[in-house]
Protein backbone atom coordinates (compact mmCIF):
# COMPACT_ATOMS: atom_id res chain seq x y z
CA UNK A 1 0.00 0.00 0.00
CA UNK A 2 2.87 2.45 0.51
CA UNK A 3 4.42 1.90 -2.76
CA UNK A 4 0.84 1.75 -4.32
CA UNK A 5 0.33 5.34 -2.79
CA UNK A 6 3.46 6.53 -3.66
CA UNK A 7 2.95 5.56 -6.99
CA UNK A 8 -0.18 7.00 -7.35
CA UNK A 9 0.85 10.71 -5.74
CA UNK A 10 -1.15 9.88 -2.73
CA UNK A 11 0.96 10.55 0.79
CA UNK A 12 2.06 7.45 1.79
CA UNK A 13 0.97 7.39 5.49
CA UNK A 14 -2.54 7.46 4.47
CA UNK A 15 -2.15 3.73 2.59
CA UNK A 16 0.15 2.71 5.74
CA UNK A 17 -1.53 4.01 8.54
CA UNK A 18 -5.18 2.11 8.45
CA UNK A 19 -3.04 -1.28 7.76
CA UNK A 20 -0.83 -0.92 10.81
CA UNK A 21 -3.73 -0.16 13.16
CA UNK A 22 -5.80 -3.27 12.02
CA UNK A 23 -2.22 -5.21 12.69
CA UNK A 24 -2.43 -3.91 16.12
CA UNK A 25 -5.96 -4.41 16.57
CA UNK A 26 -5.25 -8.33 15.12
CA UNK A 27 -2.85 -9.17 17.87
CA UNK A 28 -5.44 -7.53 20.53
CA UNK A 29 -8.19 -9.46 19.20
CA UNK A 30 -6.87 -12.97 18.27
CA UNK A 31 -4.40 -13.20 21.32
CA UNK A 32 -5.85 -11.35 24.27
CA UNK A 33 -9.43 -10.78 23.97
CA UNK A 34 -9.75 -13.79 21.77
CA UNK A 35 -12.52 -12.24 19.77
CA UNK A 36 -13.19 -10.36 16.46
CA UNK A 37 -16.73 -8.91 17.79
CA UNK A 38 -15.15 -5.68 17.37
CA UNK A 39 -13.76 -6.26 13.65
CA UNK A 40 -16.37 -4.32 12.16
CA UNK A 41 -16.00 -0.93 13.95
CA UNK A 42 -12.37 -1.04 13.73
CA UNK A 43 -12.79 -0.25 10.40
CA UNK A 44 -14.82 2.99 10.95
CA UNK A 45 -13.32 4.08 14.15
CA UNK A 46 -9.74 4.03 11.61
CA UNK A 47 -11.74 6.06 8.59
CA UNK A 48 -13.22 8.44 10.38
CA UNK A 49 -10.22 9.98 12.00
CA UNK A 50 -7.62 9.36 8.65
CA UNK A 51 -10.59 11.39 6.91
CA UNK A 52 -10.47 13.74 9.28
CA UNK A 53 -6.58 13.91 9.61
CA UNK A 54 -6.25 13.97 5.67
CA UNK A 55 -8.25 16.94 5.57
CA UNK A 56 -6.39 19.18 7.72
CA UNK A 57 -3.15 17.87 6.56
CA UNK A 58 -3.33 18.02 3.30
CA UNK A 59 -6.31 20.52 2.35
CA UNK A 60 -5.32 22.60 5.37
CA UNK A 61 -7.33 26.19 6.19
CA UNK A 62 -7.13 26.88 2.83
CA UNK A 63 -9.44 24.15 2.18
CA UNK A 64 -11.90 24.89 -1.21
CA UNK A 65 -15.81 24.71 -0.55
CA UNK A 66 -15.54 21.15 -2.89
CA UNK A 67 -13.16 20.12 0.00
CA UNK A 68 -15.15 20.74 2.63
CA UNK A 69 -17.92 19.24 1.13
CA UNK A 70 -16.22 16.12 0.10
CA UNK A 71 -14.73 15.63 3.31
CA UNK A 72 -18.39 16.36 5.39
CA UNK A 73 -19.70 13.68 2.97
CA UNK A 74 -17.80 11.03 3.87
CA UNK A 75 -17.58 11.81 7.31
CA UNK A 76 -21.34 11.65 7.71
CA UNK A 77 -21.18 7.80 5.93
CA UNK A 78 -18.63 7.07 7.96
CA UNK A 79 -20.52 8.16 11.31
CA UNK A 80 -23.58 6.32 10.02
CA UNK A 81 -22.08 3.51 9.28
CA UNK A 82 -19.75 3.36 12.31
CA UNK A 83 -22.95 3.58 14.77
CA UNK A 84 -25.10 0.91 13.15
CA UNK A 85 -22.27 -1.33 13.48
CA UNK A 86 -21.16 -0.66 16.59
CA UNK A 87 -25.17 -0.59 17.83
CA UNK A 88 -25.96 -4.31 15.72
CA UNK A 89 -22.98 -6.18 16.88
CA UNK A 90 -23.60 -4.81 20.76
CA UNK A 91 -27.05 -5.69 20.18
CA UNK A 92 -26.86 -8.51 18.91
CA UNK A 93 -24.10 -9.93 21.12
CA UNK A 94 -22.39 -12.18 17.81
CA UNK A 95 -21.74 -12.15 14.04
CA UNK A 96 -20.99 -15.33 12.36
CA UNK A 97 -18.46 -14.24 9.84
CA UNK A 98 -16.35 -12.88 12.73
CA UNK A 99 -16.46 -16.34 14.26
CA UNK A 100 -15.42 -18.05 11.30
CA UNK A 101 -11.99 -15.19 11.39
CA UNK A 102 -11.17 -16.65 14.91
CA UNK A 103 -10.85 -20.46 13.83
CA UNK A 104 -6.75 -19.56 12.40
CA UNK A 105 -4.30 -17.17 13.09
CA UNK A 106 -3.55 -16.82 9.54
CA UNK A 107 -6.60 -16.46 8.14
CA UNK A 108 -8.04 -14.35 11.08
CA UNK A 109 -4.85 -11.89 9.69
CA UNK A 110 -5.56 -11.66 5.96
CA UNK A 111 -9.06 -10.27 7.13
CA UNK A 112 -7.71 -7.63 9.28
CA UNK A 113 -5.05 -6.80 6.63
CA UNK A 114 -8.09 -6.85 3.93
CA UNK A 115 -10.06 -4.58 6.17
CA UNK A 116 -7.34 -2.16 6.55
CA UNK A 117 -6.69 -2.51 2.54
CA UNK A 118 -10.11 -1.77 1.92
CA UNK A 119 -10.02 1.65 4.28
CA UNK A 120 -6.98 3.35 2.09
CA UNK A 121 -8.26 2.15 -1.56
CA UNK A 122 -11.74 2.76 -0.43
CA UNK A 123 -10.91 6.57 0.51
CA UNK A 124 -8.87 6.84 -2.84
CA UNK A 125 -11.16 10.03 -4.56
CA UNK A 126 -10.99 11.88 -0.94
CA UNK A 127 -7.01 11.63 -1.04
CA UNK A 128 -7.31 12.88 -4.37
CA UNK A 129 -9.40 16.01 -3.80
CA UNK A 130 -7.76 16.43 -0.38
CA UNK A 131 -4.30 17.10 -1.94
CA UNK A 132 -5.66 18.63 -4.98
CA UNK A 133 -3.73 22.25 -5.58
CA UNK A 134 -4.88 25.26 -7.17
CA UNK A 135 -8.28 24.34 -7.44
CA UNK A 136 -10.80 27.11 -7.23
CA UNK A 137 -13.53 25.83 -9.15
CA UNK A 138 -16.75 26.64 -7.46
CA UNK A 139 -19.42 24.44 -6.71
CA UNK A 140 -21.82 23.70 -9.76
CA UNK A 141 -24.62 21.54 -10.85
CA UNK A 142 -22.64 18.43 -11.66
CA UNK A 143 -21.74 18.60 -7.59
CA UNK A 144 -25.52 18.93 -6.80
CA UNK A 145 -26.11 15.88 -8.63
CA UNK A 146 -23.05 14.66 -6.77
CA UNK A 147 -24.95 15.37 -3.52
CA UNK A 148 -28.27 14.50 -4.64
CA UNK A 149 -27.01 10.44 -5.61
CA UNK A 150 -24.67 10.59 -2.52
CA UNK A 151 -27.97 11.44 -0.33
CA UNK A 152 -29.91 8.52 -2.42
CA UNK A 153 -27.23 6.12 -1.55
CA UNK A 154 -27.57 7.17 2.35
CA UNK A 155 -31.08 6.89 2.49
CA UNK A 156 -31.23 3.78 0.37
CA UNK A 157 -28.59 2.08 2.87
CA UNK A 158 -30.11 3.24 6.18
CA UNK A 159 -33.32 2.10 5.24
CA UNK A 160 -32.30 -1.35 4.17
CA UNK A 161 -29.95 -1.86 7.42
CA UNK A 162 -33.22 -0.45 9.67
CA UNK A 163 -35.42 -2.77 7.91
CA UNK A 164 -33.21 -5.36 8.13
CA UNK A 165 -32.42 -4.73 12.13
CA UNK A 166 -36.02 -4.93 12.84
CA UNK A 167 -36.44 -8.06 10.89
CA UNK A 168 -33.22 -9.48 13.03
CA UNK A 169 -34.74 -8.41 16.06
CA UNK A 170 -36.85 -11.44 16.74
CA UNK A 171 -34.20 -14.35 16.46
CA UNK A 172 -30.27 -14.97 17.80
CA UNK A 173 -27.39 -13.51 15.09
CA UNK A 174 -27.34 -16.90 12.42
CA UNK A 175 -30.42 -18.56 13.51
CA UNK A 176 -33.01 -17.37 11.32
CA UNK A 177 -35.63 -19.64 9.74
CA UNK A 178 -36.75 -17.63 6.63
CA UNK A 179 -35.34 -14.81 4.63
CA UNK A 180 -36.05 -11.15 4.35
CA UNK A 181 -38.20 -10.16 1.27
CA UNK A 182 -40.23 -7.24 2.44
CA UNK A 183 -39.73 -3.06 2.28
CA UNK A 184 -36.81 -2.23 -0.32
CA UNK A 185 -35.67 -5.89 0.14
CA UNK A 186 -38.20 -6.79 -1.99
CA UNK A 187 -36.91 -5.04 -4.78
CA UNK A 188 -33.15 -6.09 -4.62
CA UNK A 189 -31.76 -9.50 -2.09
CA UNK A 190 -29.26 -6.58 -0.95
CA UNK A 191 -29.92 -3.06 -1.27
CA UNK A 192 -28.09 -1.63 1.69
CA UNK A 193 -24.86 -2.92 -0.60
CA UNK A 194 -26.12 -1.22 -3.76
CA UNK A 195 -26.98 2.15 -0.93
CA UNK A 196 -23.30 1.81 -0.41
CA UNK A 197 -21.98 1.71 -3.83
CA UNK A 198 -23.84 4.23 -5.15
CA UNK A 199 -23.32 6.98 -1.98
CA UNK A 200 -19.75 6.46 -2.89
CA UNK A 201 -20.32 7.32 -6.88
CA UNK A 202 -22.15 10.84 -5.37
CA UNK A 203 -18.93 11.19 -3.50
CA UNK A 204 -16.58 10.97 -6.29
CA UNK A 205 -18.11 12.79 -8.77
CA UNK A 206 -18.12 15.90 -6.06
CA UNK A 207 -14.42 14.86 -5.77
CA UNK A 208 -14.09 14.81 -9.52
CA UNK A 209 -14.21 18.35 -9.71
CA UNK A 210 -11.39 19.34 -8.56
CA UNK A 211 -9.16 17.04 -10.74
CA UNK A 212 -10.97 17.90 -14.35
CA UNK A 213 -7.43 18.95 -15.99
CA UNK A 214 -5.99 15.51 -15.34
CA UNK A 215 -7.94 11.93 -16.43
CA UNK A 216 -5.82 10.15 -14.71
CA UNK A 217 -6.43 12.02 -11.35
CA UNK A 218 -10.43 11.82 -12.56
CA UNK A 219 -10.14 8.04 -13.24
CA UNK A 220 -8.46 7.82 -9.35
CA UNK A 221 -11.75 9.27 -8.08
CA UNK A 222 -13.78 6.67 -9.19
CA UNK A 223 -11.68 3.78 -7.76
CA UNK A 224 -13.49 4.36 -4.38
CA UNK A 225 -17.08 3.04 -6.18
CA UNK A 226 -15.62 0.36 -7.98
CA UNK A 227 -13.70 -0.93 -5.31
CA UNK A 228 -16.85 -0.59 -2.72
CA UNK A 229 -19.05 -2.58 -5.15
CA UNK A 230 -16.11 -5.05 -6.29
CA UNK A 231 -15.30 -5.72 -2.38
CA UNK A 232 -18.98 -5.78 -1.00
CA UNK A 233 -20.08 -8.20 -3.99
CA UNK A 234 -16.68 -10.33 -3.66
CA UNK A 235 -16.96 -10.49 0.12
CA UNK A 236 -20.01 -10.20 2.15
CA UNK A 237 -22.51 -10.37 -0.72
CA UNK A 238 -20.78 -13.89 -1.94
CA UNK A 239 -20.91 -14.67 1.53
CA UNK A 240 -24.61 -14.33 2.34
CA UNK A 241 -25.49 -15.76 -0.65
CA UNK A 242 -23.82 -18.75 -0.51
CA UNK A 243 -25.25 -18.80 3.36
CA UNK A 244 -29.04 -18.64 1.74
CA UNK A 245 -28.30 -20.75 -0.23
CA UNK A 246 -27.31 -23.67 2.20
CA UNK A 247 -30.06 -23.47 4.80
CA UNK A 248 -32.85 -22.62 1.75
CA UNK A 249 -31.36 -23.58 -1.92
CA UNK A 250 -33.77 -26.87 -1.72
CA UNK A 251 -36.70 -24.53 -0.66
CA UNK A 252 -38.80 -23.88 -4.04
CA UNK A 253 -40.45 -20.81 -2.71
CA UNK A 254 -37.06 -19.68 -2.04
CA UNK A 255 -35.21 -20.97 -5.75
CA UNK A 256 -38.40 -18.67 -7.39
CA UNK A 257 -37.93 -15.51 -4.93
CA UNK A 258 -34.46 -15.62 -5.67
CA UNK A 259 -34.73 -16.07 -9.86
CA UNK A 260 -37.51 -12.93 -9.52
CA UNK A 261 -35.47 -10.51 -7.23
CA UNK A 262 -32.27 -8.73 -8.31
CA UNK A 263 -29.35 -9.36 -6.63
CA UNK A 264 -27.96 -6.28 -6.52
CA UNK A 265 -29.44 -3.19 -7.99
CA UNK A 266 -33.22 -2.78 -6.99
CA UNK A 267 -35.78 -3.32 -9.37
CA UNK A 268 -39.30 -4.10 -9.93
CA UNK A 269 -40.73 -8.12 -10.71
CA UNK A 270 -44.03 -9.09 -11.44
CA UNK A 271 -43.13 -12.07 -9.11
CA UNK A 272 -41.25 -10.76 -6.36
CA UNK A 273 -44.90 -9.76 -4.43
CA UNK A 274 -45.56 -13.29 -4.36
CA UNK A 275 -42.75 -14.46 -3.09
CA UNK A 276 -42.67 -11.84 0.28
CA UNK A 277 -42.48 -12.98 3.52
Amino acid sequence: MAWLAGALGVPVVLGIAPIASHVAVFFLSHYVIHTDKFFDITGEATFFPLIAYSHVAFAGEGATDRQKLATGLALVWCARLGIFLGRRIFVRGSDWRFEKLMNGAAYNFFGWVCQGTWIFLQGMCLWVVHTASGDDTPLGTVDYVGVAVWAAGLTLEHVADLQKSSWNATTKSGQQKTWLATGVWKYSRHPNFFGESLLWVGTAIVCAGAVTDSWAKMALCFVSPAWSAFFLFFTSLMLLEKRLDGKFGSDPKYIRYKRATSVLVPWFSREAKEYSI
